[in-house]
């Protein structure tokens, strides 16, 4: 396997781990959140930010709750 290259880091054999963090849809649509979990992550170490964004409304019904909205009650 060969070395890449991303920005000044290489990434393969004999290369220090790369790691990437995974925020997913946890900034919840907000930007300021976002900026906050990126500033968290580098704080953590991470080299790399993983973000997820998609409509709801295209994978579930519109009367399911969102995640976030979820109670220890609904688990």
């Amino acid at each position: 396997m060969e070395a890449i290259k991303i920005k000044n880091r290489f990434i393969g054999p004999g290369h220090p781990v790369f790691i990437t963090a995974e925020v997913g849809v946890d900034h919840k649509g907000s930007i300021e959140e976002a900026k906050r979990l990126i500033d968290l992550a580098l704080d953590a170490g991470a080299d790399a930010i993983k973000f997820q964004t998609y409509f709801a409304d295209k994978l579930v019904t519109s009367d399911a709750k969102v995640y976030w909205h979820l109670t220890k009650e609904d688990d």
